[in-house]
């Protein structure tokens, strides 16, 4: 039997935090975005647009009693790379939503660094993005069960701006889910409505 050491840094370790995808006119938004049923995914076409929200996958965080609500928290995005070659313009854009405050604004960002490199064709590759600092949020920090608010789709014609040009993958990309990486540095809080 074999065991694994795994690094603790002060009581505090990493946890996923993943929620289902909501998916805006998913049968109706004529080929934009579709069910991928053998791969158990998302089909984004390479002529989805970011400024129309029938093009978007949205995923909402809420903050588990257990995170360390005043650190960071990495967003990356799991999908099936099929063009080994090319990096497609995977866009996003974050806001906090904090129970009892007005909802934040918007920020944009790019998901854009691979964790692999020399994957064959059809295999899960694993993209991060936003690395969010909790602590920005309205009045320096985030309270258990405030939100992160999250759309994501191709940026097909570069209308962000963030990328070099416009996306250079040809047709659909399935995309499995978008989740985030949150320190927890306890097992829950002490009280219901603070930690």
């Amino acid at each position: 039997m074999t065991w694994f050491a795994f690094p603790i840094l002060n009581n505090v370790y990493w946890d996923d935090i993943v929620v289902a995808p909501v998916i805006k006119n998913l049968t109706s938004s004529a080929g934009k975005l579709d069910y991928d049923n053998v791969n158990k995914g998302v089909k984004i076409a390479d002529s989805t647009k970011i400024n129309n929200p029938s093009h978007t996958i949205d995923s909402n965080y809420q903050m588990y009693h257990w995170v360390k609500l005043d650190d960071i928290f990495h967003l990356h995005i799991h999908w099936k790379q099929d063009d080994t070659v090319n990096m497609p313009n995977w866009w996003g854009r974050w806001r906090f939503k904090q129970n009892g405050k007005a909802i934040g604004s918007w920020t944009e960002f790019k998901f854009d660094t691979n964790k692999f490199t020399g994957l064959a064709a059809g295999a899960t590759q694993i993209t991060t993005g936003a690395e969010i600092d909790l602590s920005t949020a309205e009045g320096g920090t985030l309270c258990v069960s405030d939100m992160i608010d999250v759309e994501y789709t191709r940026d097909t014609n570069n209308a962000s701006g963030l990328f070099a040009g416009n996306d250079p993958v040809s047709g659909n990309i399935t995309v499995y889910w978008v989740d985030g990486h949150a320190l927890r540095n306890s097992p829950g809080s002490r009280f219901e409505w603070l930690k």
